[in-house]
This record gives structure tokens, sequence and C-alpha cells, in this order.
């Protein structure tokens, strides 16, 4: 398959069933697609589960039902379906954590469960494209990347 770099003036545009970005403080592309989302990004890290009442928790000890509270990291991934709002099928919100290998590698496994036909990174902050190609570990995937508006 392809590997395609894009200029910074064709990152929008179709060819791609899933986008990846970086979150906003490891990427400027965030702060644009997120607005094109409708910001649905800024408000998914924005919200707090809230507790379990009091009320809730003793009636179900009265009835002896165990309640699981799960909550989920703000680093967890964050998929939204996004065709109506940009041309592409999904976007994933993808916590950056310092280490572009193990990002590389969540990337990998989010599309080996998502098997998309073709893949766009919107590379961290610093990470030039020549350092992607090298640890890039999918060379048969259809891809294209874009580094960082400040890079």
């Amino acid at each position: 398959m392809s590997n395609e770099h894009l200029k910074q003036e064709d990152a929008f545009s179709t060819g791609s069933e899933l986008w990846v970005l970086p979150d906003r403080n490891h990427s400027h592309w965030c702060r644009r697609l997120d607005w094109h989302l409708q910001f649905q990004i800024s408000r998914i890290m924005l919200h707090k589960t809230p507790d379990l009442s009091d009320n809730l928790k003793s009636l179900a000890s009265q009835a002896e039902i165990t309640l699981i509270e799960k909550r989920w990291p703000k680093s967890s991934p964050i998929l939204i379906l996004s065709p109506n709002l940009l041309p592409n099928k999904y976007t994933i919100h993808l916590s950056y954590p310092e280490d572009f290998k193990a990002w590389i590698q969540q990337i990998v496994e989010i599309h080996s469960r998502l098997k998309p036909k073709s893949l766009r990174i919107f590379l961290p902050l610093n990470v030039k494209s020549q350092e992607f190609t090298k640890v890039w570990p999918l060379k048969e995937t259809e891809l294209t990347f874009i580094e960082d508006l400040e890079n």
C-alpha cells in the first residue's frame, strides 16, 4: 500500500477512513478538528461522571445488590463517528504519553480492532515525518500522515 506525507493545506482532504490525532497539549490540529467536530472532544474531556448518591447506595445495600462504579481514565481513546462533520468515517483522539513508540503501538492496536481501509495520522508536536516512517510497523496499510501545524 502507500504512505503519503500530506501538506498542511491537504489535511482536510478526503481519502482516509480513520483519522488519529494526539491530545491538544501535543497537537495544534486537535483544536482545529475539535471545532469541526462540534467540540465533542472538549466536552468529553470536561465531562465528570457523577458519584452514586448515598440514597442509591443505601437501597442497593438493603437489596444486597453490588454496585460497580466504572470510571474510564482520561487517557482512554475517544472514538467519534464523524462522516457528517469531516471527510472520514471515524476520528480517534488518542492521548500522547510522551513516548512516541508507545503512542504508535496504541494506533496499531486500534487499527487491528477497527480494521479501517485507510488511515490518516496527525503527528504530535516535534515529531518529524522521517521519524514517523522509521517506526511505523504496518507498511501494507494505506496511510497518509501530516506533521503538526507548528513543525
